[in-house]
């Protein structure tokens, strides 16, 4: 979550004018429809709180919660020359280029649970096959194979 923190903190910077730097007040900017558009507000200052209070569980949560922000302001402003929406696209690009890095330590991380998933699957399979298949102490033919002894048993798996 560090990496998460350093990109946390440069979208802050980049927000000069800090428009999502604290959650939206429709009736201090006279916007009253606000809730109506937006059903799930999120503001950097939040994000921000939840990571330092360990409220974030992980870095897909922060992602989410980071493009969260940015459309939701893009939703509320639509007109095409809106300064906020503008603003809004322009930090999202920004974020998306810094969180590729996270997003491919995530792929890989997941890629090898599935893998680590499917080997131990395929380790009790063979130690399923290879005592199911053992008769008397003799070696056993499995798919042609002459089976003396479980690959995974021998190198400790």
């Amino acid at each position: 979550m560090a990496k998460c923190r350093q990109i946390l903190r440069d979208l802050q910077g980049k927000d000069v004018y800090s428009i999502f730097a604290i959650p939206v007040d429709p009736e201090a900017l006279g916007i009253p429809t606000y809730f109506d558009i937006i059903k799930n507000p999120m503001d950097l200052g939040t994000i921000y709180s939840r990571l330092e209070n360990g409220e974030l569980d992980s870095p897909e949560e922060f992602i989410r919660l980071v493009r969260l922000v940015f459309e939701n302001a893009v939703t509320f402003n639509t007109m095409p020359h809106s300064f906020v929406a503008s603003t809004a696209r322009s930090l999202l690009a920004f974020f998306n280029s810094k969180i590729r890095t996270v997003e491919c330590v995530l792929d890989v991380s997941h890629k090898n649970k599935k893998l680590t998933n499917r080997n131990k699957a395929q380790r009790e399979g063979c130690h399923e096959r290879f005592h199911s298949t053992r008769a008397g102490g003799k070696s056993m033919q499995v798919h042609g194979t002459a089976l003396r002894q479980c690959p995974h048993l021998a190198s400790g798996q």
